[in-house]
């Protein structure tokens, strides 16, 4: 069925946002660009697919714009695989290895012990949910392509044979093709709950992190912000912001090694002997020497700047500015 001018109009306004928002990110391979329009059979789902992924794509700018390295990489690699000759087929494939390789983020965690952080946590959590929606959407337009959608099992099968039976040239499809399609339909069902089980994962992971500070309390958390004004002062830190983190890791690291979730008790024991430790090196005399020469060296400075400024202002020489400082 031919599109009408405003499904036309809303997919070449679409491919333009998309090229303008990956040209942020220095990137110049719109996945849409070429698009052949007269292949489309379901308008609405192909813009929802175009919608998402520029939400997708600003979202990959937004990050770009608060943490450059981390982000720029991740957001070059989905542009390369998401390139110009790609089809639906290709980008559910994409997708699924998306999924899985935030899912494989999880595992390493879980295998090294090497606790990822909160922020990268809630990325992965959204990457996941956003690679899951555009996994389905693309399985969905690869079954509506071939009048798929809706059959049961036995008309599933009937379809698959008999496409396979008709040339090619007419619309036919290859073994390769009908695999295709059964993944298409595995993936858009979810059999096995597979995919909801990943995105799962991710959603269960970013919920420790909720847990552990429900059960560390807002109280200790609010304490690790005494590090910043001991350091405004002058005065060494004392590590409580960074104990609270290795306290965080632990919590993390025993839920991923048993799968039990350690109790409030537990979590400030280990995030008291850890500030005992922290504490016990940061108020050590050196170090207390070490913030009052500092403090002292401030003050000298503040002194000497004011002396000069209030000489300059009077006309009279710095010896005597210092003399009546002292009276």
């Amino acid at each position: 069925m031919a599109l009408s001018k405003k499904e036309l109009d809303d997919i070449k306004k679409l491919t333009k946002e998309i090229g303008d928002e990956l040209s942020k990110i220095g990137s110049t391979d719109n996945p849409f660009e070429n698009l052949d329009t007269s292949q489309i059979q379901n308008a609405a789902d192909q813009i929802k697919i175009m919608q998402r992924f520029l939400a997708n794509v600003r979202d990959e700018v937004r990050e770009l714009n608060t943490d450059f390295s981390s982000i720029f990489q991740t957001a070059q690699n989905i542009v390369e695989e998401l390139d110009a000759s790609q089809n639906a087929a290709k980008r559910m494939t994409s997708s699924f290895k998306g999924l899985v390789g935030q899912a494989s983020k999880l595992n390493y965690e879980k295998q090294s012990g090497v606790i990822l952080s909160e922020k990268e946590v809630i990325k992965l959590a959204n990457k996941s949910k956003i690679e899951a929606t555009i996994l389905k959407d693309n399985a969905k337009q690869l079954l509506d392509q071939h009048k798929m959608m809706g059959l049961n099992e036995k008309e599933f099968q009937d379809r698959l044979k008999g496409l396979q039976a008709i040339d090619k040239k007419k619309g036919g499809i290859d073994k390769k093709e009908a695999a295709t399609l059964l993944s298409a339909r595995r993936a858009y069902e979810d059999q096995g709950n597979v995919i909801a089980k990943l995105v799962k994962a991710s959603e269960n992971r970013l919920g420790l992190e909720d847990e552990f500070k429900k059960k560390v309390g807002f109280g200790t958390r609010a304490v690790a912000g005494l590090d910043k004004a001991f350091q405004k002062a002058g005065l060494p830190s004392l590590g409580i912001s960074e104990t609270l983190n290795k306290t965080r890791e632990a919590f993390i690291d025993i839920n991923n090694k048993t799968g039990k979730t350690a109790s409030r008790f537990q979590i400030l024991k280990l995030f008291s002997a850890g500030l005992a430790d922290k504490l016990s090196e940061a108020l050590s005399f050196s170090n207390l020497i070490e913030g009052a020469v500092a403090m002292m060296f401030k003050a000298l400075k503040a002194v000497d700047q004011e002396s000069g400024e209030f000489a300059k202002n009077q006309g009279i020489s710095y010896e005597r500015t210092l003399a009546i400082r002292g009276e």
